[in-house]
């Protein structure tokens, strides 16, 4: 997804606008139905913010991972709004921490 008012620049004689960033928040539920009854404040989220520039993919993915909040204070989207407001505000303050482990997707090309 793209920034909200985030444009870097235009081409095509301005009729096609470049983010200036794009975003993704991920959250994680254990197997079930009815998504919103399973988030909990100990859901996982994982919410990244990448800068569209070609220095970004010279790191892991995982050094752009910040803050649902931050999300939603770039944008302006209020991302969980359907989950209750004590569990809301736990989850959403957190950055996720876990350790990702690195995989060469072109090792074996």
């Amino acid at each position: 997804m793209t920034v909200n008012n985030g444009t870097a620049s235009t081409i095509a004689g301005g009729k096609v606008t470049v983010p200036a960033a794009m975003w993704k928040v991920i959250v994680g539920l254990p197997i079930g139905s009815n998504d919103l009854s399973r988030i909990t404040a100990q859901t996982r989220m994982i919410a990244v913010w990448i800068p569209n520039t070609n220095a970004a993919g010279e790191q892991s993915w995982s050094n752009y991972r910040v803050s649902v909040d931050e999300i939603e204070s770039e944008t302006g989207y209020d991302l969980q709004s359907k989950v209750p407001d004590a569990v809301e505000s736990v989850i959403e303050k957190q950055m996720d921490k876990v350790t990702v482990q690195a995989v060469d997707l072109y090792s074996g090309l």
